[in-house]
């Protein structure tokens, strides 16, 4: 029996390798495609991490109000990884670090935006718009891979 949903976040896919998990998901609905041969068949199902339904949430509180304050980088891709409802261990590889932060702590969580800036900058930001715009002073990306989400500078890759 097939079942359908709008949902993009009702069937989660753990994906394994050498029985150890390496990634997490889920079944995006409108990508289906079945052969509509006598059984045994194969199906096909397409899987996606979710961070392209960032692009479709505005950043607001829930009431449709502008939040306030300052907020740490760290704090704001929480809250956008938090959306995706992956469940998912985040591992953090910054290590570019500006005169006088701590080197104990992530440079993440040591740097804030003001909301009010955000809000003037982006008319209506998007969580996407606040993930990019955490990543990207740091020219940094966001990877699944062994089980843990990965933030990195794309620099260490060499």
């Amino acid at each position: 029996m097939c079942r359908f949903t709008a949902d993009p976040r009702k069937f989660r896919v753990s994906a394994y390798r050498n029985r150890k998990w390496y990634w997490r998901g889920c079944v995006v609905a409108d990508l289906y495609s079945d052969s509509f041969a006598a059984p045994p068949y194969q199906v096909t199902v397409k899987a996606v991490d979710g961070f392209n339904l960032l692009s479709s949430v505005k950043y607001q509180n829930l009431d449709g109000s502008n939040f306030t304050g300052r907020k740490s980088l760290w704090a704001l891709i929480s809250s956008c990884i938090d959306l995706l409802e992956l469940d998912i261990s985040v591992a953090d590889w910054m290590d570019l670090y500006a005169e006088g932060m701590s080197l104990t702590s992530s440079p993440l969580a040591q740097t804030y935006i003001d909301m009010d800036r955000l809000y003037m900058v982006y008319n209506e930001p998007t969580y996407r718009d606040v993930l990019e715009l955490c990543l990207r002073p740091f020219s940094g990306q966001m990877f699944q891979s062994n089980g843990a989400l990965h933030i990195r500078r794309t620099v260490s890759l060499y």
